[in-house]
């Protein structure tokens, strides 16, 4: 039975984010709580979703870091936006679809990991950070001493 304090998946939420209580920190660097919410039973198709939202949202994470700790401009101060990793993506209405995946509201496809791959290269998670990341999602394993994020 869950309790009115404990996390519950949202129904009113679709993509990845519905994995993740409060919906809103998917994909956020500066969060204080992150819960993650895995599938009851033993459904492989929803356990497979559940770990492929867990593996964007580490690529989100990486991507915002990126995305931060690049520098650009004449004085080097200016951080690479959404509109300009947009603008540096051909493919058509990019803008709305990277919001969108980044925040956890749609799927990251192939096509996308591609072109992050390019544009901000060196942003992709290794094996061993996703794997990590899914055995702390899925309860199987407490965070590592070198935890540093609030996922739970």
């Amino acid at each position: 039975m869950t309790t009115p304090s404990s996390p519950r998946r949202s129904t009113s939420v679709s993509g990845p984010q519905k994995w993740c209580s409060p919906p809103e920190a998917f994909g956020q660097l500066n969060v204080s709580k992150r819960t993650w919410l895995p599938p009851k039973g033993n459904d492989l198709v929803e356990v497979a979703k559940f770990r492929a939202a867990v593996m964007q949202h580490v690529i989100c994470l990486r991507v915002r870091k990126a995305k931060n700790e690049e520098t650009f401009g004449p004085d080097g101060q200016e951080r690479l936006t959404q509109e300009q990793l947009a603008a540096l993506d051909p493919r058509p209405d990019t803008q709305k679809r990277w919001n969108a995946r980044l925040c956890g509201r749609a799927n990251l496809t192939t096509a996308d990991i591609a072109t992050l791959m390019v544009i901000l290269p060196g942003a992709m998670p290794s094996e061993d950070e996703v794997r990590t990341f899914i055995e702390v999602a899925e309860k199987r394993i407490e965070p590592p001493d070198w935890w540093r994020w609030p996922d739970r």
